[in-house]
């Protein structure tokens, strides 16, 4: 009986008013069950409402994000797996600086990047010359890269061994050197990671600046100075972490250089880097994994007003 009553009263109601008109037309002896039953249903309407609002029904991938499962797609700006600072479609040398950025990260996660950035340019809603020019670039290179894996699976089967792949193991290297010592994985904590970096952030740039007070007193316009991998890695990233420039290891021996002031701009902004011209500045960082520390030197054209801008850009680095 009371079932069917709460079945006509739903249909004459609807979800709106639903709890209140329940305990209304409940007996006195009934009011606490009712309340109950009332309470429970809004809860899991609210529930479900909540949920389905957190929730963005965008594709097929899962994401974790804020310790809850999030669906994700494999495009979108928020997959770790395929965004990466610095890379862009906007044009062929957005598109150049994409193939650039992604040599230092695993083979998987090249494609990944590489493909995401031809799906967003193909699907952009106002599509421009430039980002067709991008797209013929990573076509361009997704061709050579589906070559590539073809011949190294021929190679295996030729082989009488199955070893690892040179850029998995170039990549292995990197991501367990010594310049990911401070990295998150390696810390107890995020407190302790997080005053790390700060601390490190903070004796980095001042080994910078350090050098860029040097440049402004040498007729040749160059300086140099002694700071640790994880104090540089701390600046402009690093191997394991989104960077920038060509990072390249051979025999434990590591070598970062940036030379295009577009990466410059993409990591601090344009008011850091105004006045210089492309090919103007170059960047290098050499360490040996079996030292502490890392010769980090830089050189601006003679003729550029660039050092007091090199000055306030270190001061700036986040």
């Amino acid at each position: 009986m009371w079932v069917r009553m709460w079945v006509r009263m739903w249909a004459m109601c609807g979800d709106e008013g639903w709890d209140e008109r329940m305990m209304e037309h409940a007996p006195a002896h009934r009011s606490m069950v009712a309340r109950a039953t009332a309470a429970m249903a809004s809860s899991a309407v609210t529930s479900s409402t909540l949920s389905m609002s957190a929730t963005r029904m965008v594709g097929k991938t899962i994401v974790k994000k804020g310790g809850e499962a999030e669906v994700g797609h494999l495009y979108s700006d928020d997959n770790p797996g395929t965004t990466q600072k610095g890379t862009g479609f906007a044009n062929a040398e957005a598109a150049l600086r994409t193939t650039r950025l992604v040599e230092d990260r695993p083979p998987n996660k090249r494609i990944w990047t590489i493909n995401t950035m031809l799906h967003r340019a193909k699907h952009h809603p106002h599509q421009t010359q430039g980002m067709r020019d991008a797209i013929a670039i990573f076509e361009d290179w997704i061709r050579k890269y589906k070559e590539e894996k073809e011949s190294q699976k021929k190679a295996k089967k030729n082989s009488s061994t199955r070893s690892q792949s040179q850029p998995h193991d170039q990549h292995r290297e990197l991501v367990a050197s010594s310049a990911n010592a401070f990295s998150y994985a390696n810390s107890k904590d995020f407190d302790s990671f997080l005053s790390l970096s700060r601390e490190t952030l903070k004796e980095g740039k001042a080994a910078l600046r350090k050098a860029v007070e040097e440049a402004s007193r040498q007729s040749s316009c160059a300086g140099a100075a002694a700071c640790t991998i994880q104090q540089f890695t701390a600046v402009f990233g690093g191997p394991g972490t989104h960077g920038y420039g060509k990072h390249v290891i051979e025999g434990g021996r590591h070598t970062v250089r940036i030379e295009s002031v577009e990466e410059l701009t993409k990591m601090v902004g344009k008011t850091c880097v105004r006045g210089l011209k492309e090919g103007s500045i170059s960047f290098e960082v050499t360490y040996q994994e079996s030292e502490s520390d890392a010769f980090l030197c830089f050189q601006i054209n003679r003729g550029e007003k660039a050092t007091r801008t090199l000055d306030s850009f270190f001061i700036k680095a986040k």
